[in-house]
């Protein structure tokens, strides 16, 4: 009788990424053998739930409690609990669980609680995944390459960092995501576990065949629009405006990619001179990504992380761009996606600057781009050593092979969970009177936000003598009033029940929106607080 291996995918996000995309075919992988059991960890409406469906592949699914917050309240570690409970009631033998991104590990550890035979592996999809990262904020991008910020949460993940190493409990894409980390939390992590992104090659009937160079260069980018990917494509442009002096030349760029729409304004407003012609395609099927760009003849493209895998693995000559973040434009290079090392990394040159480290061969985009003009031909050539790279180094089987190797060489089951001082901003409590031993407040809005926000007054409430009651919640939709939202009644907004209350509390994306109501209504903006 084969024994069977137990594989827990965790994912609880709701936009489509990289990181999506690669749960999603790893769970296809590992389904292929009989001898596997998957489940996937997800939340309703998640992201790689969608992806396995349109895919046909049906995979067991567990879904999370209280998804949003980092912080766990009181109310929600029971739940996890049990449900980590359910999961290896239906399980024998080790667990394996893979839990990239710190809060979807902070919540597997609630979950199995330290059980001796549930073993975590959490991949670091970027390098300042831990460093940038805030139970209030989440990943942002935007404040990317900064200096180290000691504090306490510093201290808890450089803590959790060193047991993850010295478990084997950690892997990333690139070996430079655990230099930078050794040196952005001052420790020495000494396990090797790097594996790259895997790529599902396209079927042989995509063939690329590059259009004849006359006076227009033909130019396609794959991948969304993003802080840190909004400032690459700048660079590229600039590097473009540098190089393009003859106006009998026109560069062609079409822009495969989707994001929120500052992004996408962002970059519309990029377009011009007439030698650049900027071409918004949107958002496309991969099937739809491949008809495009053997249809389209483009003579290169360029892109980042798995978006430049998947353009060269048609034969496209393709660039492999920096990430960078606005303020960095001048600082971004690029190399041949075939010149670059076998654990490429997209945003290697500004990472190795940062630890002090050579970036190799990378080279400035505008002599790239001369270099490229000089001599169009040889991007033949470069495009058949581009997939030559892909198909080397990116295959899906050994790619993921190891990926799962990782997972079963993790001897990591502890429970280190994070129980902050104040889980409630210092700057709340600036707004009210010190005289209050309790603060009595009302939530504006009832989505996620809100949600959260409650779970937030739990862990505080467990922990402190002094308490903040939530006394009612407040919301424009009228469908909603006289209902209850966490056990609080629903009401519309009242100078008379804004006036009841210590602090009016704006828990929603809309808060902007939300404060001029309030304020229009003659509301003290003292009396106001965004929740973040």
């Amino acid at each position: 009788m084969v024994d069977m291996k137990n594989f827990v995918i965790m994912d609880s996000s709701l936009s489509l990424g990289g990181a999506e995309t690669f749960n999603a075919r790893f769970i296809k992988y590992l389904s292929k053998d009989s001898s596997n059991r998957v489940i996937l960890l997800t939340v309703p409406g998640g992201t790689v739930k969608s992806l396995l469906e349109v895919n046909d592949i049906d995979v067991e699914v567990f879904y999370i409690p209280d998804a949003w917050t980092f912080n766990v309240p009181p109310r929600s570690r029971d739940m996890l609990y049990e449900l980590g409970r359910e999961i290896r009631g239906v399980l024998n033998g080790k667990v394996f669980v893979l839990c990239c991104y710190i809060e979807n590990l902070h919540k597997a550890m609630y979950m199995f609680d330290g059980q001796s035979d549930v073993y975590l592996l959490s991949g670091v999809l970027h390098p300042e995944a831990w460093s940038l990262w805030h139970p209030d904020s989440g990943f942002d991008a935007s404040h990317s390459f900064g200096p180290r910020q000691v504090d306490e949460l510093w201290h808890y993940k450089r803590r959790l960092l060193k047991e993850l190493d010295s478990h084997k409990a950690l892997w990333y894409p690139n070996d430079i995501y655990r230099r930078y980390n050794e040196y952005y939390f001052d420790i020495e992590m000494k396990h090797r576990a790097s594996a790259t992104v895997p790529v599902e090659l396209p079927e042989a009937k995509f063939k690329y065949q590059p259009m004849i160079f006359s006076n227009v260069l033909r130019v396609v980018w794959l991948g969304r629009f993003d802080f840190f990917k909004n400032a690459s494509i700048r660079a590229f442009i600039d590097g473009v405006r540098e190089v393009i002096t003859d106006s009998s030349i026109c560069v062609q760029i079409d822009l495969i990619g989707y994001g929120e729409a500052k992004y996408e304004h962002e970059l519309r407003e990029l377009s011009g001179p007439k030698e650049i012609d900027l071409n918004f395609i949107g958002k496309l099927s991969e099937a739809d990504i491949q008809i495009l760009l053997c249809k389209n003849q483009y003579h290169f493209g360029f892109g980042m992380g798995s978006s430049a895998y998947h353009l060269a693995a048609i034969g496209l000559p393709v660039l492999a761009i920096d990430s960078a973040v606005k303020g960095y434009e001048k600082w971004v290079k690029a190399c041949w996606l075939c010149d670059a090392s076998d654990e490429f990394d997209e945003g290697s040159s500004l990472y190795l600057d940062l630890i002090g480290e050579a970036s190799g061969n990378r080279q400035q985009l505008a002599e790239i781009i001369q270099d490229i003009i000089s001599d169009v031909d040889s991007l033949r050539y470069i495009g058949k050593k581009c997939q030559s790279y892909v198909r080397k180094y990116h295959d899906v089987d050994t790619i993921m092979g190891k990926i799962s190797g990782f997972m079963m060489n993790s001897n990591f089951n502890k429970k280190i969970v994070y129980e902050p001082n104040n889980v409630i901003a210092d700057s709340f409590f600036y707004l009210v009177s010190p005289h209050l031993s309790d603060v009595t407040i009302a939530v504006f809005g009832t989505g996620a936000a809100s949600l959260g926000w409650c779970n937030l007054v739990d862990s505080h409430n467990d922990r402190n003598p002094n308490k903040i009651n939530i006394a009612c919640f407040f919301d424009n939709n009228s469908a909603k009033h006289g209902s209850y939202f966490e056990g609080k009644l629903v009401s519309p907004v009242s100078v008379e029940l804004c006036n009841s209350v210590d602090l009016i509390v704006l828990a929603s994306e809309y808060w902007y929106q939300m404060q001029k109501q309030i304020l229009d209504i003659g509301v003290s903006r003292n009396k106001i607080f965004r929740a973040r």
